[in-house]
């Protein structure tokens, strides 16, 4: 499970997210990877600002989450936005045997 923390969140809710199984050793070793170079466990493993050579923040905001989605829809044509992504996902938990998905997990 992945906690999300609550100020991150528009309705300031903490929630757990499941990851599949497949996904838990590249996880682990990134985790692993991040605590050799000094990253400590409330450091953020995806933060942009690692690799920019625009931004230098300790931590990623969401201007810059946001300016990520707008950048890809640019080169893809496609419109992408994290709510897509979560939508798409909770079409395809709905698809799942019923009983088998907590309806909580939608966050809908």
């Amino acid at each position: 499970m992945i906690l999300i923390r609550g100020e991150t969140e528009k309705t300031y809710r903490e929630f757990s997210v499941p990851i599949m199984e497949g996904l838990t050793p590249h996880l682990s070793r990134l985790l692993d990877e991040a605590k050799k170079i000094g990253l400590s466990p409330n450091d953020q493993p995806f933060n942009v600002n690692r690799f920019s050579r625009h931004y230098h923040g300790k931590e990623m905001n969401i201007d810059q989450v946001q300016a990520m989605y707008r950048k890809l829809t640019d080169k893809t044509g496609v419109r992408m936005t994290p709510h897509h992504f979560s939508h798409t996902i909770a079409t395809d938990l709905k698809q799942q045997p019923a009983g088998q998905i907590d309806q909580s997990l939608y966050r809908h």
